[in-house]
């Protein structure tokens, strides 16, 4: 899957599929929730919810710097600076993290650091992508299902 649509997508066994939410242009990315209000769906890539869960883990101290170095503690993956910085102003331009300029420190030379928390909607993004991902996973037959470690 190249991205992950987040939000209330009503799953079945069938689709994966929104009924009706993707069906003509101008409601591709929207869906209606239960107050019957449009709603826009925030999509997410891999590495977006990787840096979004990032976040959330150093609870307020995240800045770029742990935040890749974090990333390859975690997963091995090779990161660079330039890409969390990326993935950082995309996911604060949706809405899921917000940042504030922290105090400036000695280390830095009196510089201070742009520091990331995570937002009540992105909290709720984690949520749907974890709600998301275990209904998938929920739906493997037997003989796919991978033992656990």
């Amino acid at each position: 899957m190249a991205g992950y649509l987040i939000g209330k997508i009503g799953l079945n066994h069938t689709s994966l599929q929104a009924p009706g939410s993707l069906d003509t242009p101008e409601r591709a990315g929207t869906w209606v929730n239960r107050n019957n209000v449009t709603m826009k769906r925030t999509y997410l890539g891999e590495f977006e919810e990787i840096v979004l869960l990032i976040v959330a883990v150093l609870d307020g101290h995240a800045y770029g710097v742990n935040i890749t170095h974090e990333i390859i503690s975690q997963t091995g993956r090779t990161v660079r600076l330039n890409q969390v910085h990326s993935s950082l102003q995309r996911l604060e331009e949706k809405g899921v993290i917000s940042s504030y300029m922290g105090e400036p420190t000695a280390e830095r030379g009196g510089r201070r650091k742009r520091l990331f928390t995570i937002t009540a909607n992105g909290r709720q993004t984690l949520h749907e992508i974890q709600a998301l991902r275990t209904s998938l996973w929920n739906l493997l037959p037997p003989s796919v299902k991978i033992l656990s470690v």
